[in-house]
């Protein structure tokens, strides 16, 4: 059942672009003629080369918006919350160019062919890598053990970063001892103070805790001797 998301996670970085930017490009195309279908309420759509331009130049700005975002550069089964806001972002603008392209060409574009096309761009472009992101998360962590992280700063981050992306552990919690860092989420993942630890490992059952830095080695080690400690290269 999971072969085609097998297909596409298992492609090199190439065709994963390939892939992405190709169904963009259907899904942009489609939703656009879907939304002024369902603006004049028939399946056939007379469009003439001024709607066909304003197609395009909607086409465009969307893959431009999608590319200076970073949404080629970033894998999808690795995508994180911020990267979806960008999607809405880009369908903003995607939309914000339909609506002036029609005004400035003069084509039969109605008012409100904008706001529909938005609502459907957002399903068709975000819906799809939402559904690749769950699948993986469901279907693929499974094989890596459970680690915490230890430090919620720079290097934590780009240790959270390193792990989400590797083929190793799967990292579900950060740790710090900072209570102003407490609720913020960094790569999806949500910092705890370290007064939680007890509850979290019980929780979570992590293989390893994961020192970000060594100045994040815990003091008292007493309450956390149960557990393996390994500081990140």
């Amino acid at each position: 059942m999971l072969s085609p998301y097998k297909f596409i996670v298992s492609a090199n970085r190439k065709n994963k672009r390939i892939i992405t930017v190709s169904y963009d490009i259907i899904a942009v195309l489609v939703s656009l003629y879907v939304s002024i279908a369902v603006r004049l309420g028939g399946v056939y759509v007379p469009l003439g080369m001024d709607e066909y331009a304003s197609m395009l130049i909607t086409l465009l700005v969307t893959l431009a918006c999608f590319t200076k975002l970073g949404m080629y550069r970033a894998v999808l089964r690795y995508m994180m919350v911020p990267a979806l806001g960008n999607i809405f972002l880009a369908v903003i603008l995607s939309a914000s160019a339909l609506a002036l392209s029609g005004f400035f060409i003069q084509s039969f574009i109605p008012r409100s062919v904008p706001f529909i096309y938005a609502g459907i761009a957002t399903l068709t472009l975000g819906g799809p890598r939402i559904l690749i992101r769950v699948l993986f998360h469901h279907y693929y962590r499974r094989k890596k053990p459970n680690v915490l992280i230890y430090g919620a700063g720079a290097t934590g981050r780009n240790l959270a970063s390193s792990l989400i992306q590797g083929d190793e552990y799967h990292p579900v919690a950060i740790i710090d001892d900072d209570r102003s860092k407490d609720g913020n989420i960094i790569y999806g993942l949500r910092v705890h103070h370290s007064s939680e630890f007890e509850r979290l490992t019980s929780l979570y059952q992590p293989k390893k805790v994961i020192i970000s830095n060594k100045q994040y080695i815990p003091r008292k080690k007493t309450t956390l001797t149960r557990r393996t400690f390994t500081l990140a290269n």
